[in-house]
């Protein structure tokens, strides 16, 4: 019903515009079995069927994608011909884990590998509705002690690493990866 409903509207837009490209997102990745994502397509109908109208799909994905949400992802692009961006969640640990050496952003491959290979886009989002997760630093101090908060260092550490991936990824793409 949402995809006819969402194609309706569509189409009578289109006469208007006939250039328009609709996009719809998606949050989770294809296939994921994650219990917020079973929850989303259950309660709130973010299914891959009420996405078929769209010409592109953005995916709001939780991190790098399995074997089996990969394989999910290019069965429904196969299935419907509907471009994809991948999009993946930046983690406030990613400044403190790349200033701790954990991990590098040259380490980070699987993104923009990953959107490259699968998707005709790529980027990422900082923030959910149900954690905030901003990269960006945050000078107040805390309403709970325990949520610590973002520093400047780290901030820079991971805006950096994220700028790096993009860069390899337009690397790829210019290279015809896909």
């Amino acid at each position: 019903m949402i995809d006819a409903s969402l194609a309706a509207m569509r189409e009578r837009v289109k006469k208007e515009y006939p250039d328009l490209l609709v996009a719809t997102e998606l949050p989770y990745q294809l296939g994921s079995g994650h219990p917020h994502a079973v929850g989303y397509r259950i309660s709130y109908g973010a299914n891959p069927s009420a996405a078929e109208h769209a010409d592109i799909l953005v995916i709001r994905a939780t991190g790098p994608l399995s074997p089996a949400e990969q394989e999910a992802h290019l069965a429904f692009k196969k299935r419907t011909g509907i471009r994809t961006v991948m999009t993946y969640r930046t983690y406030q640990t990613w400044g403190m884990d790349l200033i701790a050496g954990k991990m590098t952003a040259t380490g980070m491959e699987t993104y923009p590998t990953q959107a490259a290979t699968l998707a005709e886009g790529f980027g990422f989002y900082s923030f959910n509705e149900m954690v905030d997760t901003h990269l960006a630093p945050d000078p107040t101090p805390p309403h709970n002690p325990a949520n610590r908060r973002i520093s400047a260092e780290e901030s820079e550490a991971a805006v950096s690493a994220v700028g790096e991936m993009v860069q390899k990824y337009r690397v790829m793409m210019s290279r015809g990866v896909h």
